[in-house]
């Protein structure tokens, strides 16, 4: 044990002895609890605070799994924060009148604790004072608080415009109409939430607000809502569908991280950032629009999204964070507009299941790298600045090819004869260095020769759409400057006469 000008700075389990046979001489002096002063005393059971302690330090008590019951004086002003985290065999708590602060998560993770009352000092309840307290049916507060109240043992602040924290015993809530706010973290854990009814009322929902909220299938968002906040569904693996009201311009940080029951989602035109590990882990979602009206796309914002099969990214976006795209294994083809200017060489680390991204006209260098880089993709780039006969064939993985840079509009007769050519003495020359009896071997050669065929053929088919196109929007502005000229031409004849 150790002291150090009024505070109890270090307690061990070795120590509790003396203080279950002599309290008055291990509490002499003390004033504080300092930090994380009985951490890790597994070995304590119960504790009486006497009223000569001010204040309970940050986590001053976490970790003390065996304590079963405490009871704070009035003395005591201050409970820091976590002071009491990870006490899981706590199953009741007095705090006596004269307290004025609790902490940040100073009770989370005290799973054993059922009830608890909040006096009429307290004037600040910290974030997640009560988080993960997974058998905790109530919260009072006395009714002469001046800064909190408490409604069907849900807290709320005086006023009762702001939920602060529902018992994660609850498994169904109607919020009432006063309410404008769901504040941080008020729903987190409340794994057997399975229905929610949030007013028009609310303008702001919280970080983490519904974080962990597994058994809730669905969720109104009213149109009040303009911004979803950092993980305030993370974790709703039940949520199977969810409406994003028009006024919304930002999803935040893991707003919906490891909604693995999403199937669909849509994001409206007003949102103009998705924020990072949006919908990371989202392995039900199969489908995803991005409005117009986005520039940035976060970092992992879509990574392990194993169900999507093709992702379109707008004109709108200029940046793409690092492992934005990370496995998805179900996506085949995606295409990078010309607005993207900036995006990390990963983007598409894990992708196996991608076949082809094609890059628009004016990709600037980042972007090159980061898709020259990713070796298993057949790429399509329109883009001018390629010379006619700048292609690459990569022949270093086992002997399967991929086509790296090449413009559709290189895919002439003549190009493809050459092209033809390269890829015979590649393919002949493959099939000379394996053993004749081995068949298993040569029909992967020949298959693989096939796609690269399919291929070719799709791209020249390509080259002869766009072609003719080029052909056609010729010949449409030869007839516009045709009939330009006739208009002029018309207003300074008179008769056929020029006068």
């Amino acid at each position: 044990m150790k002291k150090e000008k009024g505070a109890l700075i270090c307690v061990k389990n070795k120590d509790l002895k003396r203080l279950k046979t002599n309290p008055k001489a291990f509490w002499s002096d003390v004033t504080k609890i300092g930090m994380f002063a009985f951490s890790g005393c597994t070995g304590l059971t119960s504790i009486t605070i006497p009223d000569s302690v001010t204040k309970i330090g940050w986590g001053a008590f976490s970790g003390c799994s065996g304590l079963t019951s405490i009871t704070i004086p009035g003395s005591v002003t201050e409970i820091g924060d976590d002071a009491f985290n990870g006490c899981t065999g706590l199953t009741s708590i007095s705090i006596l009148d004269g307290v004025i602060k609790i902490g940040r998560e100073a009770f989370s993770g005290c799973t054993g604790l059922t009830s608890i009352t909040i006096p009429d000092s307290v004037t600040k309840i910290g974030w997640g004072a009560f988080s993960g307290c997974a058998g905790l049916t109530e919260i009072e507060v006395d009714a002469d608080n001046k800064h909190y109240s408490s409604e069907n043992g849900v807290l709320y602040n005086k006023e009762k415009t702001e939920l602060i924290c529902c018992p994660e015993d609850k498994t169904s809530i109607t919020i009432p109409d006063s309410v404008t706010k769901i504040g941080w973290g008020a729903f987190s854990g409340c794994t057997g939430l399975t229905s929610v009814t949030i007013p028009d009322s609310v303008t702001k929902i919280g970080r983490y607000a519904f974080s962990g909220c597994k058994g809730l299938t669905s969720i109104n968002i009213p149109d009040s809502v303009t911004r979803i906040e950092t993980a305030a569904f993370s974790g709703c693996a039940g949520l199977t569908s969810i409406t994003i009201p028009d006024g919304v311009t930002e999803i935040g940080d893991d707003a919906f991280n490891g909604c693995t029951g999403l199937t669909s989602i849509t994001i409206p035109d007003g949102v103009t950032e998705i924020g990072s590990e949006a919908f990371s882990g989202c392995t039900g979602l199969t489908s995803i629009s991005i409005p117009d009206s986005v520039t940035k796309i976060g970092r992992e914002a879509f990574s392990g999204c194993t169900g999507l099969t093709s992702i379109s990214i707008p004109d709108s976006v200029t940046l793409i964070g690092w492992d934005a795209f990370l496995a998805l294994d179900g996506s085949t083809s995606t295409t990078i507009p010309d607005s993207v200017t900036w995006m990390r060489d990963d983007i598409f680390s894990g992708c196996s299941g991608l076949k082809e991204i094609i890059v628009s006209t004016s990709v600037n260098g980042s972007v090159k790298k980061a898709i020259s880089d990713f070796k298993d993709c057949l790429i399509e780039v329109e883009t001018e600045k390629i010379k006619p006969d700048d292609y690459y064939i990569d022949l270093t993985k086992k002997s399967l090819m991929t086509i790296h840079l090449f413009p559709v509009e290189k895919f002439s007769e003549d190009f493809v004869l050459k092209l033809k050519k390269v890829l015979y003495e590649h393919f002949k020359a493959e099939v000379e260095k394996i053993k004749i009896q081995d068949k298993s071997q040569f029909n992967a050669i020949i298959q693989k020769a096939d796609e690269i065929k399919a291929i070719i053929a799709r791209k020249q088919e390509l080259y002869k759409k766009k072609k003719a196109q080029i052909k056609q929007e010729k010949e449409d502005r030869e007839k516009e400057i045709r009939k330009r000229f006739d208009v002029f031409s018309d207003e300074n004849d008179d008769d056929g006469k020029v006068e």
